[in-house]
Order: C-alpha cells, then sequence, then structure tokens
C-alpha cells in the first residue's frame, strides 16, 4: 500500500511540476534549440528532468517522516 501512494504520490507531483519547469526553461531560455542534426523544429526545455526528481525526492522524504515500516526503519 505504501510503496503505490508513493509511486502515484510522485506521478502526481510530477504531473504538476513539469509544466511549471517547462514555462521556466522556456522564459530563461534554457532549450534545447534545433539544427540540422535535430529532430525537433522548435526549441525544447532542457530541465524537464528536474520536475522528476523534484518529484521522486519530495514523495520519498515525506514517506520517512510518516508513521509506517518505513519511516520507523529510519
Amino acid at each position: 500500500m505504501i510503496y503505490s501512494s508513493v509511486y502515484l504520490g510522485a506521478m502526481l507531483v510530477a504531473m504538476l511540476l513539469v509544466p511549471v519547469v517547462s514555462r521556466l526553461g522556456k522564459r530563461y531560455r534554457i532549450v534545447d534549440v534545433p539544427g540540422p542534426r535535430k529532430a525537433h523544429r522548435v526549441p525544447i526545455p532542457r530541465i524537464g528532468g528536474v520536475a522528476f526528481v523534484v518529484s521522486a525526492l519530495t514523495v520519498v522524504v515525506a514517506v520517512f517522516f510518516l508513521d509506517n515500516d518505513i519511516g520507523r526503519s529510519f
């Protein structure tokens, strides 16, 4: 139960963060510019992985502080 909650929680947080991080990447021009050796035709934000790392760490750290087997072992 806890593992599926962590997975679903991280997925929901990532779904909320990806558009925000994408807009920040476009605003601050942290993008991969199209070129002759690229498959894309428009600039693509390069910091999308930040949203996934932050979402995973947020949910995993929160689980450590809950009253469960995982939290008690740490």
